[in-house]
């Protein structure tokens, strides 16, 4: 049977309907009652029949008719509705059969009492009787439709109700019902439903659902009277897939098997859930697990608030239980945190996988995990090493600490040389790193490393190598060469050691042309090293140059690392005159041994002399103790013991020629009778070969420490030495005037006293007491009185007494 809506006058062309003069007849009365009955049968309405209001008939043959009546009736919100009704009747024989064919709601401004277009203002109608079935269906489905949020609602009862006429047969319901929740609270809520087409489809919308009671919130941690309720597992699933996106398939999720609730405001909470999950490596674990709930119009919005194991006490039993699969992501991670961590010593493995694994279970959500793993090192071997990884919080801040990383089962050496496949691998690179730096300590600024271009190793054991590089470099000349730099490599406690064996270069064949190339830059160390071992080298004659700087320079490749420099310098001499010479220095094996010898070192351009004497400026240079040495034995020459050098106090040079000079100096000197007195001495030099032109005392009263004039007043001072040489001379002098006058043959026995007298003018007189033998071999003291004229040159001694002191028998 159809329903629908129907605005009046709409009647067939094709059907003759005839009017009925009186609808209040029984027949009639009964046709009308019975399609209100059959429309609240077949529809779940609860009309209930007031009046006709009109009517008509149909003929359909002799026995059938068809009625179309307008009925008044009060429907559950008591409203007083005008309805169309179709009813066939046909009469086989004695009885009558009457089958509803239409039940439609009149919208006619005649007939219909409420408003066709909605409202400008709602008007809320209470709900006469809330336990009519409809009004108790439309509450459930408003609890229904909201459980689609998952929330798991179960209707209770409906407290409170009101109606709005929207128009067009359109009803809004404003609902307060009880509801429990998957908490177990017992609340209130407002539920307003549209529902459309109200006599017909009854199409039931949900426009809001929202709790009652706002301000009402208990305090406290409440426990959860059942976890399985439906509301429920939509938090739940919101666990597993926080769990999911937290661990991935490191934790499978098993049951949640106890919670706790907080209310934190009317449209807020806080669960607390302790659930059983299984770890990969199939433990049945336990986590703690906070989710605040946040509830907005008709939906549930979640927030992980955390994740916490709940921590298993230390096991009795510690021991080593195999992984059950090491290809989950988390045994993968840590193999590759091994293997970066030890790689921090640069040693640049690649992982390749883990094949085998075990861990121990520390307690307090520690674990140790022992790996197998497989690992390309940078020389291109597969290699299967032990790693020990601590992991500390696993579940939380997963601390991991790497305790060994080993290599791990027996390993075969090759007894020979394999060449490196990659010399750019990462654990290669602090090997280069080594070579430039010992490059570096080696040869300074001397070499520039450019590149290894091929490399070999050797295994010597399973944790030591032997490397072969051959290395590119540039030279401070500007040369590129070649060297072999072996290295030994020892792995110690995770540690690799390095120690440079030998670095050679690999030499270049004798060039087929010899020439003279500019040196770029003098200024490097080893330059500056040939030109201060040729100064050296050359100061070892006595010279004393003091190296100043090297400006100007060229080298000769010669091939077999032995080179040839030419160096263009500047040096100070000993007479603090800045002059330029040309050093020539061989250097064989350049790169090893470095063989420095000098060929050749000489003045460098020409030279200006002035005719002139020029004061020297430092008489302590290295290069003047060559003419101290020479005045010393020049001395002892001349004078023998009479004079002892003490110092040189001044000084002149006179330039003759570029290699001959003239020295002009004043020295201080301590003769035998401890006078200290001063000399002016000039020698002549000619490529070092010294020459003494003269020795002259100095009797200027600025130099002399004797008086000039003689003294007025005799003052005899005593001889400190009575066995000088000319001390011996003037005794011996005269005894032997003392015989010629006399004809005494006496024999000089000795001095035994002595004083001497400063006369002036380089005049000295002398009083001896000596000893001397008659014929008779007897041994008489005499005093002698000799005056010697010009002490210090010609010498002239003259006696003037000589007389016995005592005659003994």
């Amino acid at each position: 049977m159809s329903f629908a809506v129907k605005v009046c006058g709409q009647v067939p062309a094709v059907e003759k309907w005839i009017k009925i003069p009186d609808v209040s007849g029984h027949c009639v009365q009964e046709v009308a009652k019975l399609a209100v009955e059959q429309f609240n049968v077949q529809h779940g309405h609860s009309l209930k029949y007031d009046s006709i209001h009109e009517g008509w008939y149909c003929e359909l043959g002799q026995n059938n008719l068809k009625y179309r009546l307008h009925i008044r009736a009060i429907d559950f919100l008591q409203r007083s509705l005008l309805y169309e009704a179709l009813v066939f009747e046909e009469k086989p024989k004695l009885e009558r059969i009457r089958k509803l064919i239409s039940f439609l709601y009149l919208l006619n401004g005649g007939h219909y009492v409420g408003p066709v277009d909605p409202p400008q203002v709602e008007k809320w109608i209470k709900i006469p009787d809330l336990r009519v079935p409809f009004v108790q269906e439309v509450s459930k489905f408003a609890i229904d439709e909201y459980n689609k949020g998952g929330e798991g609602l179960k209707y209770v009862e409906i407290y409170d109700g009101w109606y709005a006429e929207m128009g067009q047969d359109n009803i809004k319901f404003r609902l307060h019902v009880k509801a429990k929740d998957c908490l177990g609270r017992l609340r209130n809520y407002e539920a307003i439903v549209l529902v459309k087409q109200f006599l017909s489809k009854k199409i039931k919308i949900l426009e809001s659902f929202k709790f009652c009671d706002q301000g009402k919130v208990s305090p406290g941690w409440n426990q959860i009277p059942d976890v399985k309720e439906l509301g429920l597992q939509v938090v739940i699933k919101f666990i597993v897939e926080q769990i999911k996106i937290k661990f991935g398939d490191s934790l499978k999720f098993e049951i949640v098997y106890e919670g706790w609730y907080f209310e934190l405001c009317p449209n807020s909470l806080k669960y607390r859930f302790h659930v059983k999950v299984i770890d990969f490596l199939g433990r049945s674990l336990k986590f703690e697990i906070i989710i605040i709930e946040e509830r907005r119009v008709l939906l549930r919005i979640w927030k992980l608030d955390s994740i916490i194991v709940i921590v298993s006490p230390e096991p009795q039993e510690k021991k080593w239980i195999k992984i059950p699969n090491v290809q989950v992501p988390l045994v993968q991670e840590l193999a590759k945190f091994a293997v970066d961590e030890h790689n921090k010593n640069g040693d640049g493995l690649k992982y390749i996988e883990v094949y085998e694994g075990w861990f121990m279970d520390l307690g307090h959500d520690n674990i140790k995990f022992r790996l197998h793993l497989k690992a390309k090192d940078w020389l291109g071997r597969i290699r299967n090493y032990e790693a020990v990884v601590l992991v500390e919080h696993f579940w939380s801040k997963r601390i991991k600490i790497l305790e060994s990383f080993k290599l791990c089962g027996p390993l075969v050496f090759e007894p020979k040389w394999i060449q490196i496949p990659n010399l750019k691998e990462l654990g290669l690179q602090v090997v280069i790193k080594f070579i430039v730096e010992q490059i570096k300590i080696k040869f300074g600024d001397s070499l520039k490393f450019e590149i290894v271009y091929e490399g070999w190793y050797f295994g010597l054991c399973p944790n030591s190598l032997k490397y072969r590089f051959h290395v590119k470099v540039i030279d401070f000349l500007g040369r590129p060469l070649k060297f072999e730099v072996v290295i030994i490599e020892e792995i110690r406690d995770h540690l690799r050691i390095w120690k440079l064996d030998s670095i050679i270069a690999i030499v270049s064949p004798e060039p087929q042309e010899k020439k003279w190339i500019k040196i770029p830059n003098v200024q490097v160390p080893l330059v500056q090293e040939l030109a201060k071992f040729a100064v050296d080298e050359h100061n070892k004659n006595g010279d004393g140059l003091k190296y100043i700087e090297v400006y100007e320079g060229w080298f000769m490749d010669l091939g077999h690392d032995n080179i040839k420099f030419r160096l263009h310098l500047k040096a100070k001499d000993w007479l603090g005159r800045i002059r330029n010479y040309e050093a020539v220095v061989l250097v064989e094996h350049f790169w090893s041994k470095r063989i420095k010898i000098l060929e050749s070192f000489k003045f460098c351009g020409p030279l200006v002399f002035e005719p002139k004497w020029i004061q020297i400026p430092n008489l302590k240079e290295p290069g003047f103790q060559v003419v101290i040495n020479f005045i010393v034995e020049q001395l002892k020459i001349i004078l023998g013991d009479c004079l002892k050098f003490h110092s040189i106090y001044e000084g002149w040079y006179f330039e003759l020629c570029p290699i001959s000079l003239k020295f002009r100096l004043h020295i201080k000197a301590i003769d035998f009778l401890g006078r200290c007195l001063n000399y002016e001495i000039i020698i002549i030099e000619e490529k070092r070969i010294f020459k003494l032109e003269s020795i002259i005392v100095i009797l200027s009263p600025g130099h002399c420490v004797g008086p000039v004039d003689p003294p007025k007043v005799e003052k005899w001072i005593k001889i400190s030495n009575l066995q000088f040489a000319f001390l011996q001379e003037v005794s011996k002098f005269a005894l032997d005037d003392f015989n010629v006058k006399s004809g005494d043959s006496l024999r000089f026995d000795g001095i035994y006293d002595g004083w001497y007298m400063e006369m002036g003018q380089d005049n000295i007189k002398f009083r001896i007491h000596l000893r001397a033998k008659d014929c008779l071999s007897r041994v008489h003291h005499y005093e002698a009185y000799v005056y010697v004229k010009q002490f210090l040159s010609k010498r002239i001694k003259i006696v003037e007494s000589f007389k016995l002191i005592e005659r003994k028998c």
